[in-house]
């Protein structure tokens, strides 16, 4: 993954910790990548 594609991850990351179930979402972004 280059750093912009980083960056953009970390900035997503970020923004699902708000949502209650950011582990699932986490997890399925680990999934995707």
């Amino acid at each position: 993954m280059d750093t912009k594609g980083k960056i953009a991850y970390k900035q997503v990351v970020a923004h699902i910790e708000k949502e209650p179930n950011y582990k699932d979402i986490l997890a399925a972004l680990k999934g995707i990548k």
